[in-house]
């Protein structure tokens, strides 16, 4: 792919990763002309975008020019430089964390983050979990995503030098982080407010957040939902709802989800009164079937997982293996380690 094609797509990552890039380059030529007219500010982006590339050779003579001119981001790049040894020069944390001190001085995310990890650590400097703890606050305040999620689950675990446990504090960075769309993070401030750590309890707030994860894709949250539809726990009942966001954490292979799938009365041939509705139903055999072979990997992994289950065991002949090499070829992860197992 060439350069100017991906420039704006690693621009974005760069800013996701580093947070502390500087904004307003239209274009890779924009960048590299600001760059050449010795502008601090684009030759640090400049110098990120290579790293991003994985162009480190072409990386390290810009972050040294940004980093002379005292650029934060630069400074941070070059201490990225001597801890990976990416950019052509010897791994050197003394180095890193020199340069990610300078960093952290003026205030870089990034530089900020890495000197706490570094004091936490004891990487290069003398252990210090409380100045450590002053410099991961300083990167969460400064919008640094990891320092946020170290954070958040330092003060929920409490088992980290230096921090107690703080449900308080653990549901504010799990706040900053689920407004930003982390679905982890999301799942993790409605169990929050589920029983109550640090927040009043609220099953609304809880159901709202697990929602979100669901939203977003993540299975735990998906079957959170489902639970919370089907006993009405800050919601009010509904059971085709609830079955179907439990059957979408199923189709990504969440066991308790797959598990109630096969004891619940969802699908018509489950039970003895096969041929009459349920108010709890949301699909058949015969739907989830037909979604298989239209290509869902989700309904060809559960299908997989009834016809292994459930099905064969009732007599009907089919074919779970097929099925879950269906789901595996589409990338579903669960289905892949379902073909793994012996």
């Amino acid at each position: 792919m060439k350069k100017a094609a991906i420039f704006m797509a690693l621009l974005a990552a760069c800013t996701a990763q580093a947070e502390g890039l500087h904004y307003g380059w239209g274009s890779l030529e924009s960048l590299e002309k600001a760059a050449r007219e010795g502008k601090p500010a684009a030759q640090a982006d400049l110098g990120q975008y290579y790293l991003l590339a994985e162009e480190y050779g072409q990386a390290l003579p810009w972050l040294q020019k940004a980093a002379k001119r005292g650029d934060a981001e630069g400074l941070y790049g070059l201490g990225f430089c001597y801890e990976t040894g990416y950019c052509g020069e010897d791994k050197d944390m003394k180095k890193a964390a020199k340069y990610y001190k300078k960093a952290a001085r003026k205030n870089s995310p990034g530089g900020l983050y890495r000197t706490a990890l570094f004091l936490h650590d004891g990487t290069a400097m003398k252990a210090d979990p409380q100045k450590a703890l002053e410099y991961m606050r300083r990167a969460a305040e400064k919008g640094n995503m990891d320092a946020r999620l170290f954070l958040a689950s330092a003060y929920f675990e409490g088992n980290t030098d230096g921090i107690k446990q703080d449900y308080k504090e653990a549901a504010k960075y799990w706040k900053m982080l689920a407004e930003a769309d982390d679905a982890r993070a999301c799942f993790n401030l409605g169990y929050l407010y589920y029983y109550g750590y640090g927040v009043p309890q609220d099953y609304r707030r809880a159901f709202e957040w697990d929602l979100r994860a669901a939203q977003l894709g993540l299975p735990e949250g998906q079957y959170q939902t489902g639970m919370a539809y089907l006993r009405g726990e800050g919601v009010a009942v509904d059971g085709v709802k609830g079955l179907q966001w439990v059957e979408k954490a199923a189709g990504q292979g969440y066991a308790p989800a797959a598990e109630l799938m096969e004891t619940a009365d969802y699908y018509v041939y489950i039970g003895p009164d096969a041929g009459e509705e349920s108010p709890g139903r949301a699909g058949s055999v015969i739907d989830l079937k037909k979604r298989a072979e239209a290509g869902e990997a989700s309904a060809q992994f559960l299908y997989a997982s009834l016809c292994k289950n459930v099905l064969r065991r009732q007599g009907d002949p089919c074919d779970a293996e097929f099925w879950y090499r269906k789901a595996a070829a589409q990338g579903l992860e669960a289905a892949k380690a379902e073909l793994k197992e012996p």
